[in-house]
């Protein structure tokens, strides 16, 4: 096949100066945290874990990633992103998620290619907002099933965790769970915010789908876990699976923060610093942080073929086209409109009726004149 055209176009124009100076705290971020960590390194038991590290363990946990867990991630996207108008076909989630693998390694923060999936699915200009809640939609069902995971975690294994863990996981469990009863209820209140519990699946009208779309990323954290796991064990790690499922989500949660570029250095450090009550020394848990960036590398730079290969095929109103659809990518009326949009040609329709009624009566009652 030939050479493709990169993904439309990236979301980014001319970076701005502040824009870099924010880059360039985060790479002085992420390299001050590896520096001072490696600074503090025991070479000789680093020596020690590689020695006995087994690669089979990392070659399994990479399979179950790029297969499994891509796999069912991109069926919960595809779910999600229904709602909102996109008809998409799941190869096409597939490789989008492998394109926002690629570029997770260079944008701030582990989800910066999000937004780059994101601008992908969208194949017109109104059409990104909705994409974008759809990643988000995504990105939340996630994070969700990870923190319930974590506190189911802390009941069956609370004698090895100490207290601030433990408040930490149910803390994070408790905003998120306060954060979805409240948007529906607060919807009923503000139609802006109902259209935004719609457009990310948890009103009440969307319950069943989102339902569906949890009980999926209960699967897809579950293979997460076991991944790390996984990789601990290659390493030589005496980590119970129960600790892996604290650890990674909290882990996890961390690399969200606008601090790092793809998370480097916060991975590593949080690693340290979790793994550090459960018995794991400095060194062990720094080989795990970073056999797990490893395994985001590779599939990054499988990622990034997808996109070199098959940018084209991925994007554009072709890619994202319904049935009835013409080809300037204008689609038939659907009885099932997005959620977001839906409200405002509703508003439209209605005031359309609304003038030609008028204007009929205006004409008929001329004609009786």
């Amino acid at each position: 096949m030939s050479m493709a055209e990169p993904i439309q176009e990236l979301p980014s124009s001319t970076p701005s100066p502040r824009r870099w100076l924010r880059f360039g705290i985060r790479i002085v971020v992420s390299l001050g945290v590896m520096g001072w960590l490696l600074s503090r390194l025991e070479w000789e038991a680093m020596r020690e874990v590689a020695a006995r590290a087994e690669p089979t363990g990392w070659l399994m946990a990479l399979v179950l990633y790029g297969l499994v867990q891509m796999g069912l991630s991109s069926s919960r996207w595809q779910m999600l992103a229904e709602p909102l108008g996109f008809q998409s076909p799941w190869r096409r989630y597939f490789g989008l998620y492998y394109v926002g693998l690629f570029f997770n390694l260079f944008l701030p923060t582990s989800m910066g290619g999000d937004v780059v999936r994101a601008w992908s699915l969208a194949d017109r200009a109104d059409r990104r907002w909705p994409a974008l809640l759809s990643v988000i939609s995504d990105r939340l069902s996630g994070l969700l099933a990870l923190v319930m995971l974590a506190c189911l975690a802390t009941i069956f294994d609370r004698g090895s965790l100490p207290p601030s863990i433990l408040w930490t996981v149910w803390g994070l469990a408790g905003g998120m769970g306060a954060g979805l009863l409240l948007l529906p209820r607060l919807g009923r209140r503000f139609q802006s915010l109902a259209r935004l519990a719609a457009a990310l699946s948890v009103s009440q009208g969307h319950r069943r789908r989102w339902c569906m779309a949890l009980g999926i990323s209960l699967c897809v954290q579950s293979a997460s876990v076991v991944q790390i796991a996984l990789m601990g064990q290659s390493l030589g790690l005496q980590v119970p699976v129960m600790g892996y499922a604290v650890v990674v989500p909290l882990v996890s949660v961390l690399t969200l923060l606008p601090v790092s570029v793809g998370g480097i250095g916060v991975r590593e450090g949080s690693l340290v610093l979790l793994l550090k009550p459960l018995g794991v020394t400095g060194a062990a848990a720094l080989a795990l942080g970073l056999a797990w960036f490893a395994m985001n590398f590779v599939m990054g730079m499988v990622g990034g073929l997808v996109y070199l290969f098959f940018g084209s095929s991925l994007s554009g109103p072709s890619a994202n086209m319904q049935p009835g659809a013409d080809a300037s990518g204008a689609s038939a009326p659907s009885a099932a409109a997005p959620p977001i949009n839906g409200f405002l040609q509703e508003n439209r329709r209605h005031g359309s009726v609304h003038r030609h009624t008028h204007q009929g009566r205006t004409r008929q009652s001329e004609a009786a004149a």
